[in-house]
């Protein structure tokens, strides 16, 4: 008898673990066609005081005419694709999303796929506002992502192959640490190169004025 009902227990919590279980990833994460060792789900979280904010991101890297989805590109570039997935266990919204970049990357295009190819699940919270800077690639949510709902399939583009870096959120007040890393472009040797010969022209070129 006690053994029967040490199993129902253990079938109940079995039940509850993939019922309120921590990752909640969609077709993105299963990376198909995607680029092999860039594609899966990073989770991000961060609690002050009685706030919680919890949110899995899926992400993966499409090669050059490999994305199923609208490329903005056609076809030019790699396409680095993203979509976030707010936990019912949060307290707040989603408001912002960036990814970290390095300079010379290349990113362009920032934008979100909502066309029947997009790889990410479909519908979700489509951002009103996307912008790739020197350090970061980000998009603001308004309305934002509330708990228990999803973006919209997010993307931009590079025509350099992936690497890693930081991904961060927020609530507008109440920030994820940076902590979660994404893929991200790494510039070419070549491309590195002459960005330090351009800034240590511009240096030389400075002190010669001074003189």
């Amino acid at each position: 008898m006690r053994h029967g009902r040490w199993l129902s227990v253990c079938a109940f919590a079995l039940v509850m673990f993939y019922l309120v279980g921590p990752v909640r990833a969609g077709p993105i994460a299963n990376g198909v066609g995607a680029l092999t060792g860039f594609f899966g789900t990073r989770s991000y979280t961060f609690t002050a005081g009685s706030d919680t904010l919890t949110a899995d991101v899926d992400y993966a890297v499409y090669a050059p005419t490999a994305y199923p989805g609208d490329d903005p590109s056609t076809g030019a570039h790699y396409v680095y694709v993203y979509q976030i997935f707010n936990a019912a266990a949060s307290t707040v919204d989603v408001a912002f999303f960036s990814v970290g970049l390095e300079e010379g990357s290349g990113a362009a295009n920032a934008g979100d796929d909502t066309s029947a190819g997009a790889p990410g699940t479909a519908g979700g919270q489509s951002p009103s506002l996307e912008m790739v800077s020197a350090t970061s690639v980000y998009w603001l949510f308004d309305p934002q992502i509330a708990p228990d709902a999803l973006s919209t399939t997010l993307l931009f583009t590079s025509p350099y192959t992936p690497t890693w870096k930081s991904g961060a959120m927020a609530d507008g007040g109440l920030p994820t640490p940076g902590s979660g890393l994404l893929p991200s472009p790494t510039p070419e040797p070549a491309t590195l190169g002459l960005m330090g010969v351009g800034l240590a022209f511009a240096v030389y070129a400075r002190g010669r004025r001074r003189r």
